[in-house]
Parts: C-alpha cells; sequence; structure tokens
C-alpha cells in the first residue's frame, strides 16, 4: 500500500475532514439538524480473556484501553443512565438499543452484569421504550449469566469465526490456548429450548484463508437466527489482512460470493445474513441501519468504562484518539456531542462521501462503506472505503442475482398479452454495443428497466403499507396500485407505458430515498404528497383508457398532473390536500375541497387558465409522438424550476424538433432508429436559446431529453443524438456489467474540468461516438460548412481517441466491456481518414494541450515528501529523476472557483485574432491576451510574473504549454504535458521555500529527465 501503519499508541491530531473541512453551522443555517442517539454501546469491562490478533481495541493503533478502568463502577453505570435518560426525554427519543459490551463484558461477573441490566430497565423504560443486548466471546456463559439475560430480556451475541481450525487461528487465549471448545460449549447452552430467545446470533470475522461455504456451514450448526459477517477492520493506512497494492482486487467480495450463492439458494431460508440481507433490501428500495452500507444516520455512541463518552470504538483501528469527542462541563455530553464534526459526518448521508463514492452507481447501496474503513491520514474520511473494490463485486453479484429471481417471478405474474421482447439480451448488448442499436435492442432493455420498475414500485407499496400505514392512507398509495394491476388485465400496454414513463423513475427514486430516511425527512413538501404522483400514473391511465368513473387523488402543492397529459390548477402554492376526479368519455370534472369545479370537455383545450395540457411534438407523417414536458413536478430539473412555453415559444420548439427529426431520418437513419423507441420526453430547461446548451439525461428517468431552447434545429438533431446516447448505455450497464469497480483511480475526460470514475467516463465516451458522428456528416452541410464545424468534427475525434485509450488502459474493463470497446472501435477507426484542413487540427491541437495542462495542475496534486526530495535535486542542480513524484487526487470541494473554468479561445485565435479577443473574459491572465495577440515572448513573461502570485492557477500553466514550444521550438516541455501537477506544485513549494526560480528552467529541468516514466 501507499503509506506506512500508523505507529500504535501515538495520537494523532484531527487536521483533516471532517474535523477540518466539514462546515456544522452551516448546515444548520441551510435547516439541517442532527438526530438524537438511539444505540449506545457501553463498556462494562475493558480487558478481555482471548488474544485475538486482529482485535481493534488491544492490537491496532490506539491502545488507550490501558487508562481505562478494568470495571465499570456501578456509579459510573449509573451516572450514564442518567446522561441516556436525560437525552432520551429531551429529543423524546420513541426507543433505545443499549449493548453491554468490553472487552469481554462477562467479566464483570453475575452481580453486576445483573446490576446493570436491572438498573437499565428501571431507569430508562418510564422514558422510552428499551432492548437490551450483551456481545460477548462466549468462552464465560453459564446457566447463570443466561438466567440473568432471561430475567431482564438481554439478548445474547456470540462471537465465533467458523470451525475449529478457523476459529482458533485467531481467536486464542493469552496463553495461546485455542478458544473455539469453549465457545462452543457455551453456545450449545444457549441453544437449548429455554435460553434460545436469547441468541441474537453469531458474529463471525472474515479471514480469506478460511473455506467460505465450509465457515457457513459450521456456524450453521449452531442453528442462529443471524449471522453477521465482518470485514476486519483496516483503512488505507493500514490496510486490511489480505490487501494487496492491487486495489481492485477483491479478496473478500470473492470469499463472500460463493457464502451468498449457499445461502441464497438454500431451499429454505436457514438464516439471516445481515450483510446479504442488507443489500438486498438496499437494492429493493428499502432502508437499513447499518454501519457498514447504506445512507442512514448513524446513531450511536460509546461509553468508556471511565464513563467517557466517545464514538464508535471501531475508530480506534484509524489512529490513537480517533474516538475522543470534545468536552464540557456545561450541559449533557450527549446533546453536544451531536454537533461534533466526526458525528455530523455519519448523519449526512450522501454529503459526507467522496467525489468517488457520489458518482458510483452502488452509492444508496454501499453508502461509501464503512465509515472506519475510509481513513487515509492526508484527508481523514472523506475516501472511498479500503473494500471498494470488494464491496462493489458482491452488490453487483447481489443484484444480478435478485435480479434474476425476481424476473422470473415478474414475469410469470405479467398478464401473458403484455408485450415481450423479441430478442435476448446479449443480442440487445451486442446491437448497442456498435454505438447505434436497434428499436428491438432498446424494447428489450426497457422491458428490463420495466421489471426493475416493478420491484422497486412493489418495495414502495411493501415499506409504506409496513412501516407508513398513515402515509399509505393519505396518499392513497395501496388503492392506486390496485387501479393499475386491474387496468393491467384489460389494457397491458397502456400500463407498461406509464410505468416505463421517464418521470415515474424519477420518481421512484426520490421518494423510496425519502421513505426510507423519513425519520430525517425535512422536505418542504409532505411525504404522502409526493406518495400520491402513484394515483396520478393511476388517474391518467384510467381516463384515457377506460370510459366513465371517479378517483381520489392528492392534491399537490395546490396541482394535480395526469403524467402524460396536462396539470390542473386547483388551489394555491403550499396547499396539500385530495380532490375528486371524475371523466367521462375523455372530459373530466376536478372538485377540490374550497376550490371551484374544473371541467375540462377536451384534454387538448388551453383555452381555461386552469387546466395546462402537455403539447406534443414530433418529426411528421408516421413518426411518434414525443410529449414535450413543461409541467410534471418530477421532471429532474437542475435549478428546480423551468418555465412553461408560451403559445409561441412552443411554435418554435414543434418546428425545431420538427426539422431536426428530419435532418435525423435524412442524414442519420442508424441514430433515430433506437431514438424512436427510446426518446419518450423532451424537456425544455429554458425557453429561448442561452449562450451556452445545456442538456442531461436522468439516469432514472431513461427516455427523457433536458435540453434548453436549441438555437436551431441542427442544435436540436446534436443533442437528441448525445441524450438518447446516454440513455441506452444507462439502460444497457444497468443490465450487463461493462466496468469492474473503480476504487481509487480517476479517469482522464477531455471534455470535462474534472476527473472521472469509469463509468461516467464510459458515458461520456459513448455520447460523444454520436455528437462526433453527427459533426463528422453535418460538417459537409450547407447550414454547417465552416471553418468551426470541422473544428468541432476534429475537436471530438480527438478527444473521444484519447478517452477510448483512458478506459482500454484502465484495467477495468470486464469481458462484455472489452467486447464494448472493441466494437466501439471497430465504428471510430474510419472516421481517422477522413480529411479536415490544416487550421482545424492546428487549432485543436492547441485545445487538447491547454485542456489537458489545466486539468492536471486543477486536480492533481503530488505526495509531499516525495515533493520535498524533488526540491531537494532542484535546488543542488542535480539531474531530475526518472519517476516524477506519485500522482494524488484533490478533493473536488477544496478547489477555488477561480480554478474552474479554463478561457484560452485558442480555436479562434488562428483564423481570427480579434474575435478570439472579443469573446475573452475580463478576467483573462495577461498572458493568455499576450498569446492570443501572438505575442508568445510577452505571454511566457507575463505568466511567469503572474505565476509568482498564483503558482498554482491552472491556466496560466495551459498558457505556457501552449506558449512556450512557440517561444522555443528546440525546447523539451514535456512535463507540462504530462504531469503538469508536478511542475505547478514544486514551483509552489520553491516559492514558498524563498527559492528563487525562474519557472522556465524549472520546467526544462523536469522534462529532461530519463523517459523511463511518466
Amino acid at each position: 500500500m501507499e503509506s506506512d501503519p500508523v505507529p500504535l499508541g501515538v495520537p494523532v491530531v484531527q487536521t483533516s475532514w471532517p474535523a477540518h473541512g466539514l462546515d456544522v453551522d452551516g448546515l444548520r443555517r441551510s435547516g439541517w439538524e442532527p438526530l438524537p442517539f438511539t444505540e449506545f454501546v457501553v463498556k462494562i469491562h475493558s480487558r478481555c480473556n482471548l488474544a485475538c490478533d486482529y482485535c481493534y481495541v488491544y492490537e491496532m493503533a490506539d491502545q488507550s484501553w490501558r487508562d481505562q478502568p478494568k470495571t465499570m463502577s456501578r456509579r459510573v453505570f449509573d451516572d450514564a443512565l442518567r446522561m441516556i435518560a436525560d437525552h432520551a426525554r429531551r429529543f423524546q427519543v420513541p426507543a433505545v438499543d443499549l449493548v453491554f459490551h468490553g472487552g469481554e463484558p462477562l467479566l464483570v461477573g453475575h452481580r453486576d452484569l445483573e446490576y446493570f441490566a436491572r438498573s437499565a430497565r428501571e431507569s430508562l423504560e418510564p422514558i422510552t421504550e428499551v432492548q437490551l443486548g450483551v456481545q460477548t466471546n462466549g468462552v464465560l456463559l453459564d446457566p447463570e449469566f443466561l438466567r440473568i439475560c432471561a430475567r431482564w430480556n438481554v439478548r445474547v451475541g456470540v462471537s465465533l469465526d467458523g470451525d475449529e481450525s478457523g476459529n482458533d487461528r485467531h481467536r486464542r487465549d493469552r496463553r495461546g490456548a485455542g478458544s473455539y471448545t469453549r465457545v462452543a460449549a457455551g453456545i450449545m447452552q444457549l441453544t437449548t429450548e429455554e435460553s434460545r430467545h436469547l441468541f441474537a446470533g453469531l458474529l463471525c470475522t472474515i479471514d480469506v484463508a478460511n473455506d467460505p461455504v465450509r465457515t457457513y456451514e459450521a456456524l450453521l450448526a449452531f442453528r442462529p437466527p443471524a449471522v453477521d459477517f465482518l470485514l476486519p477492520h483496516g483503512n488505507w493506512m493500514t490496510p486490511p489482512p489480505a490487501s494487496t497494492a492491487d486495489h481492485t482486487a477483491t479478496p473478500y467480495a470473492d470469499w463472500l460470493i460463493p457464502v451468498f450463492d449457499r445461502w441464497f439458494r438454500a431451499p429454505e431460508l436457514e438464516t439471516r445474513v445481515r450483510i446479504f440481507d442488507d443489500i438486498i433490501d438496499l437494492l429493493l428500495g428499502g432502508s437499513v441501519t447499518s454501519e457498514l452500507l447504506g445512507l442512514a444516520p448513524i446513531r450511536l455512541a460509546v461509553i468508556e468504562t471511565d464513563g467517557t463518552l466517545e464514538q464508535v470504538d471501531e475508530l480506534k483501528s484509524a489512529f490513537a484518539g480517533a474516538t475522543k469527542l470534545r468536552t464540557s462541563n456545561v450541559g449533557n455530553p450527549l446533546d453536544l456531542a451531536l454537533l461534533e464534526p466526526s458525528i455530523v459526518a455519519r448523519q449526512i448521508g450522501a454529503d459526507a462521501l467522496s467525489e468517488t463514492c457520489r458518482a458510483c452507481s452502488v452509492q444508496s447501496v454501499c453508502g461509501g462503506g464503512h465509515y472506519v474503513h475510509r481513513y487515509r491520514a492526508d484527508n481523514g474520511f472523506r475516501n472511498p472505503s479500503v473494500y471498494c473494490a470488494d464491496l462493489t463485486k458482491l452488490i453487483h453479484h447481489i443484484g444480478a442475482q435478485v435480479r434474476t429471481d425476481l424476473a422470473a417471478a415478474i414475469t410469470d405474474d405479467r398478464s401473458a398479452t403484455m408485450s415481450a421482447p423479441t430478442i435476448g439480451i446479449d443480442d440487445a448488448a451486442a446491437e448497442l454495443f456498435t454505438g447505434y442499436g436497434t428499436e428491438s435492442a432498446v424494447v428489450r432493455m426497457t422491458s428490463d428497466m420495466l421489471t426493475v420498475r416493478l420491484v422497486l414500485l412493489r418495495a414502495l407499496i411493501t415499506e409504506v403499507t409496513a412501516h407508513h400505514p398513515e402515509i399509505d392512507a393519505a396518499a392513497g398509495l395501496s388503492d392506486a396500485y390496485r387501479v393499475l394491476t386491474e387496468l393491467e388485465e384489460s389494457h397491458p400496454a397502456a400500463v407498461e407505458a406509464l410505468l416505463v414513463y421517464p418521470h415515474t423513475g424519477v420518481w421512484l427514486g426520490r421518494v423510496l430515498h425519502r421513505v426510507r430516511n423519513a425519520s430525517d425527512d425535512r422536505e418542504p413538501t409532505p411525504l404522502w404528497a409526493d406518495c400520491g404522483y402513484l394515483g396520478w400514473l393511476a388517474a391518467a391511465a384510467v381516463v384515457t383508457n377506460l370510459p366513465s368513473g371517479s378517483m381520489r387523488i392528492v392534491v399537490r402543492n395546490g396541482e394535480v398532473m395526469l403524467p402524460g397529459i396536462g396539470m390542473a390548477r386547483v388551489g394555491s402554492a403550499g396547499d396539500y390536500g385530495h380532490c375528486e376526479l371524475t371523466w367521462v368519455d375523455g372530459a373530466i370534472r376536478i372538485v377540490a375541497e374550497g376550490s371551484a369545479p374544473i371541467r375540462v370537455a377536451s384534454l387538448a383545450d388551453e383555452s381555461d387558465p386552469a387546466w395546462l395540457p402537455l403539447r406534443r411534438v414530433h418529426g411528421g407523417n408516421g413518426e411518434p409522438e414525443v410529449v414535450l414536458d413543461d409541467l410534471d413536478p418530477f421532471r429532474d430539473l437542475p435549478s428546480g424550476t423551468a418555465p412553461r412555453l408560451t403559445a409561441d415559444e412552443f411554435g418554435t420548439w414543434r418546428e425545431d424538433f420538427a426539422q431536426a427529426w428530419q435532418l435525423l431520418r435524412r442524414d442519420f437513419p442508424g441514430y433515430l432508429t433506437p431514438m424512436r423507441a427510446c426518446l419518450r420526453l423532451l424537456t425544455p430547461l429554458t425557453a429561448r436559446p442561452v449562450a451556452a446548451t445545456i442538456g442531461h439525461t436522468a439516469f432514472s428517468g431513461t427516455g427523457c431529453v433536458y435540453t434548453t431552447a436549441p438555437k436551431d434545429s441542427c442544435e436540436m438533431a446534436g443533442s437528441l443524438i448525445h441524450e438518447i446516447q446516454h440513455s441506452k448505455l444507462a439502460m444497457l450497464a444497468d443490465q450487463v456489467l461493462i466496468v469492474d469497480p473503480d476504487p481509487t483511480c480517476r479517469f482522464y475526460a477531455p471534455w470535462r474540468d474534472d476527473p472521472r470514475p469509469i463509468l461516467g467516463l464510459m458515458h461520456g465516451i459513448y455520447a460523444f461516438f454520436g455528437v462526433t458522428d453527427f459533426w463528422r456528416v453535418h460538417r459537409h452541410a450547407d447550414c454547417h460548412r465552416s471553418m468551426g464545424a470541422h473544428i468541432e468534427f476534429e475537436r471530438w475525434r480527438s478527444q473521444l481517441a484519447t478517452a477510448m485509450v483512458e478506459a482500454s488502459g484502465s484495467g477495468l474493463l470486464t469481458e462484455r466491456g472489452e467486447e464494448f470497446m472493441s466494437a466501439l472501435t471497430a465504428g471510430v477507426r474510419p472516421w481517422a481518414d477522413e480529411d479536415v484542413p490544416a487550421d482545424a487540427r492546428d487549432a485543436v491541437a492547441e485545445i487538447l494541450v491547454a485542456h489537458r495542462t489545466s486539468w492536471q495542475v486543477r486536480n492533481r496534486r503530488s505526495d509531499d515528501a516525495e515533493l520535498a526530495e524533488l526540491a531537494e535535486l532542484w535546488v543542488a542542480r542535480a539531474a531530475p529523476p526518472a519517476i516524477l513524484p506519485s500522482v494524488r487526487y484533490v478533493d473536488q470541494e477544496t478547489i477555488p472557483d477561480r480554478y474552474r473554468d479554463l478561457h484560452i479561445p485558442v480555436r479562434l485565435r488562428l483564423h481570427d485574432q480579434a474575435a478570439a479577443s472579443s469573446v475573452a473574459p475580463a478576467d483573462l491572465p495577461r498572458g493568455t491576451r499576450a498569446y492570443l495577440a501572438g505575442e508568445s515572448a510577452e505571454a511566457v513573461e507575463l505568466y511567469a510574473l503572474e505565476l509568482r502570485a498564483d503558482p498554482l492557477l491552472p491556466q496560466l500553466w495551459a498558457g505556457l504549454a501552449l506558449s512556450l514550444p512557440e517561444l522555443f521550438p528546440d525546447n523539451n516541455f514535456s512535463v507540462l504535458n504530462d504531469r503538469a501537477e508536478v511542475a505547478a506544485r514544486l514551483y509552489q513549494r520553491l516559492l514558498s521555500d524563498g527559492t528563487e526560480t525562474d519557472v522556465v528552467e524549472l520546467v526544462r529541468w523536469l522534462s529532461d529527465r530519463p523517459r523511463t516514466d511518466i
């Protein structure tokens, strides 16, 4: 691994995230508030009768156990109970879990355990519901302990690592003797008829040297109600036992997968396995409270034997002092701890995750992994888990197995009259791998998406009816589901179309997140009102397919939306309630309490301001209609709002779409064919054109193109190709694993200013395959036969080639991913022979150099120790090393705003210097202005001067990368092309050390190193 382990017992000052960098006050100003603690681990004994070699308490970074009293006194325990009771009373906590822990908690003896259990119930039960537990190594379990646990209803969990050989490899006593025989004897007493109800389960720490299935079956022999497999605690500084320098290796997933297959394929449920249950629940949209998985807030505190309040004790595996909290003599320590950054970080869900995790497709399931496993000294806990690759592989495996089983079950349930795909998944994937695809391939992927939507919808219904019946009643969720299932019998295609409707996916994602985080939900819209969207979907289905009827549906924010049809405004903003919808032969009547009835004779009629129909655009006779949706509240809008188009504005959009469709039909049939099956909605982000066109695809709502108003029909055609490419790949990647997990690597996408995860890079490649092809053909059209169009083609062709090399060399493509890349490469290969004017090639060459240099300086940094060694070599005027300092990636949230945009309008410089200067922003560096004017010498001089004031400004280094080769054509400045961040960071260090340095000479020195490594 990259760093030395932290020495045992040496305190580490917390100078990294979240202790530094998490703005708790800012979170509270935005409306966030912490959730009270509900789980308490009470360390009633600090010593242990075993000497397990992987124990995070005794064998890892923090050795503070040595300073703790051996046993928690009764006085200290009573004080702890008062603290918990006061906290529960103040925050009206409905229930708490209190676990007796250690060390080995049973070392306290029978009398103290009885006192602790009785006192806990007597002190806390008048205030809140109490669940008691004890986690023991099982060696001391005897009938008297079990009688005490039965008397006070204390559930018992036991640690056991499998069969005798597997357990005794690590779990030995202080004389070196194995513990298995004694633990097994204790468990056998726990499994008797009179004690079995106390058995909470077995906890097993994974050792990949043990046979996985044999280990599981050895645990099963005790008939445990649950098994909890634990990943051995480790982090990026102190790696897990089986880790290697290859961060993509998955030894723990490879161990767990055979256990899952054995467990999942058993003819009946033999036991619950927490990690597997949790992953399945999260995949199906459920919620779990787990430190290892998901994004639910962690509400756990530890009380040491001396009464000190601390964070979860697994943090002791990270560094000495990691569990410590600030102390105060005023107020309840539990109340005060809620605002500690390290506690807050575990309650803010995805906001606490690294950029890598937030961009990951399994973020909502993995949740970044166990917080403890994310630690790295330089940036604290804002990293992926050291088990990232393992978790991702395990989640994908379980997801594939569950999806297969559920698809079969759903297929059995679905009406035989519903449309079925006519092509297999492998053939559909192969067609989409080409970059184009067919209608049948898209239909196949849509069918699989329907399966997933049905699973998610059923998960939502189950969760709401089981845990939130009041929401079910207010939203009419079960009633709406019943309407849809009944309608499916006579109109299966209509129901299917609404379930794959793009906004249905966006709605499902949002509302499932809210439901499974209901206790922490602070959205202004009532949750029941958001759940009411299913009633709107059902209403839209029956209004258009049944001759007459009525339904009670939700009014949300004064509005009633019939997806795909239109919106009724039945009240004012902020109004939430219900209305009665009746319809007869397509005419509708809506009556809400306190409002005048709304009558709509024709659903397309725009004469009543209270009824806003959705309009439609289409590409001509015989072409499918596409809904232009400027109304639905579940559109995925970056700004939260977008305008309703006026009649004139809609007319422009309709005309641009029709002309764009004709252009696609004439010149781009390979893209139009799958687009016919994929494109369902067009959502305007602006009513009129803006300076820079913006578009996106919501991956949970594929089939909808979001875009700003196009400048012309050509721009519309390009946007449709671009975004539908994203939709196709989103559906494909949901069904076919094309990339392996990406735990730490970040990749260069020439069209982005930030590093991308591998799946994000693949999305860009697939989308810009279409964009490149568009400009390859369209640059010859009469409307765009210009230098700018040639530059567009050359730019995208070059950037696409760069990105494809980046992805192919990542080592993360699966076998199917290699097939995908091979098929795309075959499609791109002939484009290399296309001619472009020399000016266009020169302009694009400058664009690529400037962007790559700027990207490196903006997003990468160097190892500090290695940089110090490099600085010493420079000062000594020694030869530069062949291997430059290793790369680290910068946390995107720490990048100053002024570093975020690269404004070097080089594409215009070669053929229109006046235009280049006219579009230059006001804050353009002076060196760049000189460069645009063709004054290379002055540009270099000004860049050097500006770098003294801001040595890490990416735009300045990009300018040097362009101007230095012009001024000194025979010199080597290659470091600015491949490792520009080293030049920038070294120059910054030298300046801060007071070492006078000529930046041009420094770049020459770094570039003249032996070329054995870049």
